[in-house]
Protein backbone atom coordinates (compact mmCIF):
# COMPACT_ATOMS: atom_id res chain seq x y z
CA UNK A 1 0.00 0.00 0.00
CA UNK A 2 2.83 2.38 0.86
CA UNK A 3 4.47 1.72 -2.52
CA UNK A 4 1.21 2.44 -4.37
CA UNK A 5 0.80 5.70 -2.42
CA UNK A 6 4.34 6.74 -3.42
CA UNK A 7 3.61 6.03 -7.09
CA UNK A 8 0.47 8.20 -7.02
CA UNK A 9 2.37 10.97 -5.24
CA UNK A 10 5.15 10.92 -7.86
CA UNK A 11 2.61 10.83 -10.69
CA UNK A 12 0.81 13.86 -9.26
CA UNK A 13 4.08 15.74 -8.86
CA UNK A 14 4.98 14.95 -12.47
CA UNK A 15 1.62 16.33 -13.73
CA UNK A 16 1.98 19.56 -11.74
CA UNK A 17 5.58 20.00 -12.94
CA UNK A 18 4.63 19.32 -16.56
CA UNK A 19 1.79 21.86 -16.40
CA UNK A 20 4.11 24.44 -14.91
CA UNK A 21 6.51 24.19 -17.83
CA UNK A 22 4.00 23.67 -20.65
CA UNK A 23 1.32 26.36 -20.46
CA UNK A 24 -0.30 25.23 -17.23
CA UNK A 25 -0.57 26.81 -13.82
CA UNK A 26 2.45 29.12 -13.60
CA UNK A 27 3.97 29.00 -17.05
CA UNK A 28 6.18 31.95 -17.89
CA UNK A 29 5.48 33.96 -21.04
CA UNK A 30 7.88 33.74 -23.92
CA UNK A 31 9.87 36.89 -24.64
CA UNK A 32 11.71 38.10 -27.71
CA UNK A 33 14.04 40.97 -28.49
CA UNK A 34 12.80 43.34 -31.16
CA UNK A 35 14.89 45.80 -33.16
CA UNK A 36 12.98 48.92 -34.15
CA UNK A 37 13.52 52.01 -36.30
CA UNK A 38 16.20 54.46 -35.14
CA UNK A 39 18.21 51.55 -33.62
CA UNK A 40 15.80 51.24 -30.69
CA UNK A 41 15.12 47.95 -28.92
CA UNK A 42 12.30 46.47 -26.91
CA UNK A 43 11.56 43.13 -25.32
CA UNK A 44 8.09 41.75 -25.89
CA UNK A 45 6.68 38.97 -23.71
CA UNK A 46 3.28 37.47 -24.48
CA UNK A 47 1.34 35.03 -22.36
CA UNK A 48 0.72 31.62 -23.88
CA UNK A 49 -2.99 32.45 -24.11
CA UNK A 50 -2.13 35.62 -26.08
CA UNK A 51 -4.36 37.65 -23.73
CA UNK A 52 -1.58 39.68 -22.07
CA UNK A 53 1.68 41.24 -23.19
CA UNK A 54 4.51 43.05 -21.45
CA UNK A 55 6.76 45.46 -23.29
CA UNK A 56 10.09 46.37 -21.76
CA UNK A 57 11.43 49.62 -23.20
CA UNK A 58 14.00 51.99 -21.69
CA UNK A 59 13.86 50.11 -18.38
CA UNK A 60 10.09 50.42 -18.11
CA UNK A 61 7.77 47.38 -18.00
CA UNK A 62 4.46 48.12 -19.67
CA UNK A 63 1.72 45.56 -18.95
CA UNK A 64 -0.97 45.38 -21.62
CA UNK A 65 -4.23 43.44 -22.08
CA UNK A 66 -5.55 42.20 -25.39
CA UNK A 67 -8.35 44.18 -27.02
CA UNK A 68 -10.67 42.80 -29.68
CA UNK A 69 -11.02 44.81 -32.88
CA UNK A 70 -12.48 42.93 -35.83
CA UNK A 71 -11.46 45.64 -38.31
CA UNK A 72 -7.74 45.50 -37.40
CA UNK A 73 -5.77 42.55 -38.89
CA UNK A 74 -3.35 42.41 -35.94
CA UNK A 75 -3.29 41.54 -32.27
CA UNK A 76 -3.88 44.71 -30.25
CA UNK A 77 -2.88 45.10 -26.60
CA UNK A 78 -3.48 48.23 -24.54
CA UNK A 79 -3.50 49.71 -21.03
CA UNK A 80 -5.32 52.92 -22.00
CA UNK A 81 -2.07 54.85 -22.50
CA UNK A 82 0.13 52.49 -24.51
CA UNK A 83 -1.12 50.37 -27.41
CA UNK A 84 0.83 47.57 -29.06
CA UNK A 85 -0.04 46.37 -32.57
CA UNK A 86 1.47 42.94 -33.30
CA UNK A 87 1.32 40.94 -36.53
CA UNK A 88 3.60 38.12 -37.75
CA UNK A 89 6.71 39.06 -35.76
CA UNK A 90 6.34 42.80 -36.40
CA UNK A 91 5.21 45.34 -33.84
CA UNK A 92 4.43 49.03 -33.31
CA UNK A 93 4.12 50.67 -29.88
CA UNK A 94 1.96 53.79 -29.59
CA UNK A 95 1.67 56.14 -26.61
CA UNK A 96 -1.53 58.21 -26.55
CA UNK A 97 -1.88 58.11 -30.37
CA UNK A 98 1.81 58.94 -30.94
CA UNK A 99 4.04 56.20 -32.36
CA UNK A 100 6.92 55.51 -29.95
CA UNK A 101 8.47 52.41 -31.52
CA UNK A 102 7.94 51.67 -35.21
CA UNK A 103 9.27 49.09 -37.61
CA UNK A 104 9.96 46.61 -34.82
CA UNK A 105 10.97 43.14 -35.99
CA UNK A 106 11.74 40.11 -33.88
CA UNK A 107 15.43 39.18 -33.77
CA UNK A 108 16.30 35.55 -34.28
Amino acid sequence: MKKLHSIFLLAGLFVVTACTFHGGYKSQPTSDLYMCDQARQMVLAMSHSMQNATVTYQGQNISLSRKEYSEIPALVFSDGVYTLHYNNGKAVLVEENTPVLTGCKVQS
